[in-house]
């Protein structure tokens, strides 16, 4: 372990993200026991290297912590087990929360997914300042830790239905299965709503691949719904995409009652998603489906819909921060045009 320590906070001084750091964090974590002294010294190292990292709101939204930050979250709450006391991690885990307080909604709740979600030590100690976040008013209350670990229960009961087996799914009945989840389709917070959504997109593609096409509604109908539950509170749609695997066979293409294409544009157009779920989002999967056309991006756009067309146009260029720059300023000059153009030409 101090053979390891003396690497990582060499390597770290060089550049805190590269691939070196996060294998030497890796084996940090998985590999050795630590003593009290050692479990300190490894938080002051992180704690450099956090500290020194140049992590902002520019950071790609696909890594949305950047090396540095993600890791000193996950192995800093991870190793206090280790024989590190209360009063030795919390002033350093307070640096943490103290910057992480200062960033984007987004990045909050993200960050507080991820504790709930992979970490399963220090949970009372970000617990106590998730509830102060929601109390003063940082975060809504329905961001709140019982209803962040509801929704992440439904997560993980999504993937317990994928890796049953199929034999399982036969003893699945649609109408009297799914009504547990429309229950909690009824809650106020964004994640649980999409979490429920998620479970029955699984129970949709898992009933129908059991019990045939018969056996649960027609994709025209089932769609219909989500479109009825997005308009309740929009974060819903994604999530049932998601669970139902969106695109992948030809269960999106035999039904010719529906034109996906213009049902994707309407659900899109019902308003933006919420700042969070925890899920893949609506606009994720137009940008996976549309061609990126300018009539395309044009009609992303004049919706409101720009999140969907920075990732509709950036695609092919891996999401390169500076053709997004460009894009914006594109799509900002459409709206001009759109807002000047007489009323019967838009």
């Amino acid at each position: 372990a101090e053979k390891l320590l003396d690497q990582l906070q060499t390597e770290f001084r060089k550049d805190p993200n590269s691939k070196g750091c996060i294998d030497l964090l890796r084996q940090l974590r998985l590999d050795h026991k630590m003593s009290p002294e050692q479990v300190e010294r490894a938080m002051d190292v992180l704690a450099e290297v956090f500290l020194a990292s140049s992590v902002t709101d520019a950071a790609p939204a696909f890594w949305p912590f950047g090396a540095a930050a993600a890791h000193f979250q996950k192995l800093a709450l991870s190793i206090i087990p280790g024989g590190a006391t209360a009063k030795t991690v919390e002033p350093l885990i307070g640096k943490y929360f103290e910057w992480l307080a200062s960033q984007s909604d987004w990045r909050v709740i993200h960050a507080l997914w991820e504790m709930y979600e992979k970490s399963e030590y220090g949970s009372s100690t970000f617990r106590y300042w998730h509830r102060d976040l929601v109390k003063s008013g940082r975060i809504s209350s329905s961001y709140g830790p019982n209803e962040l670990e509801l929704a992440i229960s439904l997560e993980k009961e999504a993937a317990a239905i994928f890796n049953r087996p199929k034999e399982r799914w036969s003893a699945w009945e649609w109408s009297r299965d799914i009504e547990q989840y429309k229950v909690l389709l009824s809650q106020a917070s964004p994640s649980v709503r999409a979490g429920a959504a998620l479970v029955i997109g699984k129970l949709y593609r898992s009933v129908r691949e059991a019990n045939g096409p018969a056996s649960v509604p027609p994709l025209a109908e089932i769609l219909a719904w989500v479109s009825e539950e997005e308009r309740r509170g929009t974060g819903v749609a994604g999530a049932f995409l998601c669970g139902a695997y969106f695109g992948i066979d030809n269960l999106w293409t035999d039904d010719q009652s529906i034109d996906l294409n213009e049902w994707m544009f309407e659900a899109l157009a019902i308003g933006p998603e919420p700042v969070f779920t925890g899920f893949q989002s609506l606009a994720f999967y137009a940008h996976e489906f549309f061609e990126p056309s300018e009539w395309n991006l044009r009609r992303l756009v004049a919706m409101g819909r720009e999140d969907a067309a920075i990732m509709l146009a950036t695609e092919s260029v891996n999401h390169d921060p500076f053709w997004e720059e460009q894009f914006r300023n594109t799509f900002a000059e459409w709206r001009q045009e759109s807002a000047a153009a007489p009323s019967e030409d838009r």
